[in-house]
């Protein structure tokens, strides 16, 4: 799993070996800053004001870290399987996690209390966002369920179409929801009504799983990887490649360079938006 700091200088990448690495994308690679998970690292995010690191694994924890020191700031118990997905609100006050224990769970910052746990009927949760306007929770299993964020109630869901192992983002409106199944199909949504507005298909002759999906930040395209050598810019999926797809005119683009499966991609969110992809090789590449 990768994420990008705010400004799009500082790139953190979590791994197998339960590590999270920092890298400034100018000068390269600096040793490990965050250790203390005990298993492998599912989840990254940065905190907005990019002073924080927050990290989810399959120990059952969920971990914010000083990225200046690497010192561990808060470690949060509850979840009773491996953590898939963290999130946090752009006002930096509120964590969300999900997990294999089928629940979504909010915590304040910086105390980290539990504010309260929403109970998924849909299967382990293995997506997970909040809109921009930090008011909605998108969960991703064998449905996307749209939630309050202060309430906790469930305001939407969505079984059409999904399959295991959903993925989820919002669009810089928090009007879109889009999602990345193993139906191997990247579809856009209304966040209010549940109405599809689009939906883009694999190439029959390559399609793969998709891993992750990534919206950039002036939502016209959406990125997924897969993993077969190319990358297509758009979504992200089992096949060495990248995708991204023209929201407006369905256009997909494509880009190589991996030589083994892309688990991975976001877009940074600075003035100048990068892509930035993470692989089974081992490697992390800026386009």
């Amino acid at each position: 799993c990768i994420a990008s700091s705010p400004d799009g200088l500082t790139i953190i990448s979590g791994s197998d070996d339960s590590t999270i690495i920092v890298w400034f994308a100018n000068t390269g690679k600096e040793p490990p800053t965050a250790t203390g998970h005990s298993s492998t690292v599912n989840s990254i995010s940065f905190t907005n004001d990019g002073k924080y690191i927050l990290s989810g694994s399959n120990d059952e924890t969920v971990r914010l870290h000083d990225i200046s020191t690497g010192n561990e700031k808060l470690r949060l118990f509850g979840h009773t399987g491996p953590v898939r997905s963290v999130a946090v609100t752009r006002s930096d006050s509120k964590i969300i996690s999900g997990g294999e224990d089928s629940t979504v769970r909010v915590w304040e910052l910086p105390t980290g209390t539990n504010c309260f746990i929403l109970n998924v009927d849909s299967g382990p949760v293995t997506g997970l966002t909040v809109t921009p306007d930090d008011k909605k929770i998108i969960s991703g299993s064998k449905a996307v369920t749209v939630w309050d964020i202060t309430t906790g109630q469930q305001l939407l869901k969505i079984t059409e179409g999904m399959s295991n192992e959903v993925r989820v983002a919002s669009d810089p409106t928090s009007q879109k929801i889009i999602t990345g199944s193993w139906d191997e199909t990247i579809r856009v949504w209304d966040i209010n009504t549940g109405t599809q507005l689009c939906k883009f298909d694999e190439d029959q002759d390559n399609a793969r799983v998709i891993f992750s999906v990534a919206v950039s930040p002036d939502g016209n395209s959406i990125v997924s990887a897969c993993g077969e050598n190319p990358i297509f810019l758009g979504s992200a999926a089992k096949q060495d490649y990248v995708r991204l797809w023209d929201v407006k005119t369905g256009a997909l683009h494509r880009l190589s360079g991996h030589s083994s499966d892309v688990n991975c991609a976001v877009f940074t969110t600075d003035e100048n938006p990068m892509l930035i992809t993470g692989s089974d090789d081992r490697s992390i590449r800026i386009w």
